[in-house]
């Protein structure tokens, strides 16, 4: 089902999609030319070249080979959660308190474990579901990592200055990404596996997904327009 649903995306919304992503990722290069190549910045480099690449390879059947096109359901997945780790990884480094720090990885090792507990005993990565389960245990820890970047901000000296942060506007736009997805893929989960008029309105489910997708990777853009730092 969810192979299915990706494969009627490769149209011109496709197109739309994968640019964004092909957006973020050269932002997250020149961010990183620009203020100098800091953990923060080789980690978003590297999440944003991971979902550029996987998503490449989903889009376009030149790159697909049998084996990824029987296994494309638990790809997208896999995907998903290890996308979810990337930014917990992230903001570990963004954070400056020690102590929000140490909460972040121990909330990433949390994760780590949850989630193949979960994926091995109630939510097989080969059922029709998405692990919704992992994915909202994840997604909080990134939304609470977010609220605790904020509170940083706030609390420094230059908080007046916020708008003009780089991370800032990513972070805006990685919160509603994230808070819309969370009842969004509940929604959809709860519909799989009923009848085909009920699977058809998890496709509308799926089209708010990645518009909202779309939103949070245009911050790449209104980030790199307005920032003066990235710290």
């Amino acid at each position: 089902m969810i192979c299915t649903v990706y494969k009627k995306k490769m149209t011109f919304f496709s197109i739309i999609e994968h640019s964004f992503f092909l957006l973020a990722f050269s932002i997250s290069i020149y961010i990183a030319f620009r203020e100098g190549l800091t953990k923060a910045n080789g980690i978003l480099i590297f999440t944003t070249f991971f979902i550029l690449g996987f998503h490449t390879i989903m889009y376009f059947p030149v790159f697909q080979t049998a084996w990824i096109i029987e296994n494309a359901p638990q790809l997208v997945k896999v995907e998903m959660l290890i996308e979810i780790a990337f930014y917990i990884v992230l903001y570990i480094t963004l954070l400056r308190r020690r102590s929000f720090r140490l909460f972040l990885a121990f909330y990433f090792i949390l994760y780590v474990i949850f989630s193949f507990l979960v994926l091995s005993k109630i939510q097989p990565i080969d059922g029709l579901k998405y692990p919704i389960y992992s994915f909202v245990f994840g997604s909080f820890g990134v939304l609470i990592a977010v609220l605790l970047f904020f509170y940083e901000k706030l609390k420094t000296d230059d908080a007046e200055n916020i708008f003009t942060n780089f991370w800032f506007w990513i972070s805006a736009g990685l919160f509603i990404f994230l808070a819309t997805e969370i009842p969004v893929l509940s929604i959809t989960n709860c519909l799989f596996g009923k009848d085909d008029a009920i699977v058809s309105r998890a496709q509308i489910a799926i089209d708010v997904k990645q518009i909202i997708s779309l939103f949070y990777y245009f911050t790449f853009l209104i980030g790199a327009l307005c920032s003066r730092t990235t710290t």
